[in-house]
């Protein structure tokens, strides 16, 4: 079997959890927050808790840390040790295979346009 390339080990993970990128045995922080939508009904906000698990594809094992619309994808090597605290990392670069942003184009138009609007309510108040 020939080694796969970084894209195709991020489709493969994409596929086996249907694009969440949460593998079906994970563990979760557990905190609160609500959701918000905009003008045509979309959800804008995410789940602010931390979702850790690890997935097989093609007999490598690789742990995956999913927080808000960011995906961290650790290297093999580090499947059976790395936990969602490693995100906090300073040199998670040394240890992570790949991140996946799958924040969508609305979301962030929605979050520049408010910003937009806060940043003018801002200088009307002053």
């Amino acid at each position: 079997m020939t080694e796969m390339t970084t894209e195709e080990i991020v489709k493969a993970i994409g596929n086996a959890t249907n694009g969440t990128y949460i593998p079906k045995s994970h563990i979760s922080t557990l905190m609160g927050g609500f959701d918000e939508y905009d003008e045509q009904g979309r959800l804008v906000s995410v789940d602010p808790n931390y979702k850790h698990g690890v997935i097989n594809i093609c007999g490598t094992d690789y742990a995956v840390t999913r927080v808000g619309w960011d995906v961290y994808i650790w290297k093999p090597e580090y499947a059976s040790k790395s936990s969602y605290t490693w995100v906090w990392l300073d040199d998670r670069e040394r240890y992570l295979l790949t991140t996946v942003d799958l924040m969508p184009d609305y979301v962030r138009e929605y979050k520049e346009k408010k910003k937009q609007k806060e940043k003018h309510l801002m200088i009307k108040l002053n």
